[in-house]
């Protein structure tokens, strides 16, 4: 196994005699809360707590004040821009208290059940922005830092299928995606030193493998993937990885299809944004290879092929394309393969997910 340990991350705004400097002249935070003091004050005072963060046993009964705690209040992610005051120590969170936060986050707020997911999904978003970014200001590095840019990119993966059938008003799945590659790109695209002896808590391997998943069809994840050692680019899960990259670009749909069975839950999450444009490509294909006036295609060896849930999701995507269906059969025309102005967002399936709490999916119990 080899870590990535990254040298640099980013400047921060500076100024003489702001904060207390550490390697590199960079700062270094001080607070041991999720939520500077100062912070949760203000925001208590100002009434601009989230309801994750409302402690009801503190709340006064009868009036429109909210309270919170040290144990619930989380800092909020503001973004930064001209003319803003640099971050004092004390409201910046040391990597002891930024890997507690995230924990925090995954482990007991993705699972709440008292308010929709999208809810939860635009807090728990919002605070593992405001850790990246106290990352970002004290130019952090090493094992927990790591393990805090894995757990979001797990946070962001286990999203893209829980929320893939929310409305765009309440889930961006384009935003979802730009985040998850910021963190992934945290991971494999930093200066790396081989510390083959390092004992991480999640295995680096995982994210190469999302990496190259998330970006199929990217010749530049693929030659990054072939630089990696020899013993990384060997493990399971990065030589599986590849060879779907390598279909996928192929545009050999049946052995792609094949190959993303085995792949753990996260990983067929890593591969969702690309469902609809692999089966469109496919089918296309097929609409020339098979088309006939007397050729009947089996619907069902077509929802085999291309991994559907279930019959009636071939139907609807197929139909959506302008492709015949007669029974049991698909009759494909000379011609009438015509993409929609809106192609069909179908929810693939994944058991696993499905039956088990958000926490555990994420941290890989």
């Amino acid at each position: 196994m080899h870590c990535l340990l990254k040298k640099g991350e980013g400047g921060a705004q500076r100024a003489r005699g702001a904060c207390p400097l550490g390697e590199g002249g960079a700062q270094r935070g001080t607070c041991q809360l999720m939520c500077p003091e100062t912070e949760r004050l203000r925001r208590e005072e100002q009434g601009q707590l989230s309801i994750f963060e409302i402690d009801n046993s503190s709340t006064t009964s009868g009036t429109r004040r909210y309270c919170t705690s040290a144990s619930l209040a989380v800092k909020e992610y503001v973004r930064s821009g001209a003319g803003q005051d640099v971050p004092r120590p004390q409201d910046l969170r040391p990597p002891p208290t930024l890997k507690n936060t995230i924990q925090y986050l995954i482990r007991d707020v993705s699972s709440r059940a008292d308010s929709p997911w999208h809810l939860v999904y635009d807090f728990v978003d919002n605070r593992i922005r405001a850790i990246r970014q106290d990352i970002t200001y004290q130019q952090l590095a090493g094992v927990e830092i790591l393990y805090i840019y894995a757990l979001a990119s797990r946070f962001y993966l286990y999203s893209c299928y829980r929320l893939s059938s929310v409305s765009m008003e309440k889930f961006d799945p384009k935003l979802n995606r730009d985040q998850l590659q910021q963190c992934l790109l945290k991971l494999v695209k930093m200066d790396a030193v081989i510390v083959p002896t390092l004992d991480l808590e999640i295995p680096l391997e995982e994210f190469e493998s999302y990496f190259l998943l998330a970006n199929l069809g990217s010749t530049e994840a693929v030659m990054h993937t072939l630089e990696l050692p020899k013993e990384t680019r060997q493990h399971p899960k990065v030589r599986l990885a590849l060879a779907i990259s390598f279909h996928f670009l192929d545009n050999n749909f049946i052995r792609f299809f094949r190959l993303t069975r085995r792949l753990s839950p996260l990983g067929r999450c890593a591969i969702l944004p690309h469902l609809t444009f692999i089966r469109r490509r496919a089918l296309g294909t097929m609409s020339s290879a098979y088309s006939s006036k007397n050729a009947q295609f089996p619907l069902s060896l077509l929802a085999d092929w291309l991994a559907f849930s279930s019959l009636k999701d071939a139907v609807e995507f197929t139909s959506a394309y302008g492709i015949e269906i007669s029974g049991e059969n698909i009759l494909f025309r000379r011609g009438a393969f015509k993409i929609p102005a809106e192609e069909p967002r179908l929810r693939f399936l994944i058991p696993e997910l499905d039956s088990d709490s958000p926490s555990n999916c994420i941290f890989g119990l």
